[in-house]
């Protein structure tokens, strides 16, 4: 895990994790963290260097859209 912002949307933290290889799907700091029912977290973000996609609660976003995050 490499970040935890506020969400803009609601007030929860959103998880965001960096990719920098080409296994940007493999992240299981972020599955475990995400499987705690406790934390309540709905929503994560990984930026890698690919297209935006979307995964289950998960959102791959490229590098350059961190700013808008």
């Amino acid at each position: 895990m490499d970040f935890l912002i506020e969400d803009g949307l609601n007030p929860a933290v959103l998880p965001v994790e960096v990719k920098s290889g080409k296994y940007s799907t493999k992240h299981a700091a972020l599955d475990r963290l995400m499987d705690v029912k406790n934390y309540g977290i709905e929503r994560a973000c990984v930026l890698h260097r690919y297209n935006v996609a979307n995964e289950g609660a998960v959102t791959y976003l490229p590098l350059y859209m961190a700013a808008f995050l």
